[in-house]
Order: structure tokens, then sequence, then C-alpha cells
């Protein structure tokens, strides 16, 4: 299990294996700080939606995908973070 540089809605991305979990971090100096037992910040599974932004946008890394989740389809604003950390 490792962290990511993806987020969706401003929340933290885990990645388990070839699976992905939203976390109920949104805080950069709060994810910097966790190291150990990542296990516990699993929340929900995002894996299906995620790899289907990813891949229609092209997008693999330091990403911000937000999601407008309240109209009948889902509306993306990508916000591509530039530079790494």
């Amino acid at each position: 299990m490792k962290k990511t540089n993806l987020r969706i809605d401003h929340f933290f991305v885990i990645e388990d294996g070839k699976q992905y979990f939203l976390t109920a971090i949104d805080e950069l100096d709060e994810w910097k700080k966790k190291h150990n037992d990542l296990t516990k910040l699993k929340k929900k599974d995002v894996t299906k939606k995620l790899r289907k932004l990813m891949n229609h946008h092209n997008i693999y890394a330091n990403v911000n995908f937000l999601i407008n989740m309240n109209n009948d389809e889902e509306e993306v604003k990508i916000v591509d973070l530039e530079g790494g950390g």
C-alpha cells in the first residue's frame, strides 16, 4: 500500500495493489506526515471512477479531479498540479 499524488474532490487517494481508495485527508501537511499503517486511512473504493478519469483525460499523476455529482451527468474539472512534491 502506498500514498499517491492523486486527489478526488481535494481528498488524497492511496493505492493498494491495483485498487485505489479515497482517504479522509485533504490537507497536504497532514498527508505528508502519514507514513505508517495506511490501511486505517482506506475509505471508499474509487478504482473504477479514478481509472476512467485518468484514461479519459490521459493524466495519471499530480492531479485533483473535482467532480460535481449533483447533476445526472458527472461534471469534471481537472486541476493539473505542475511540479512534484
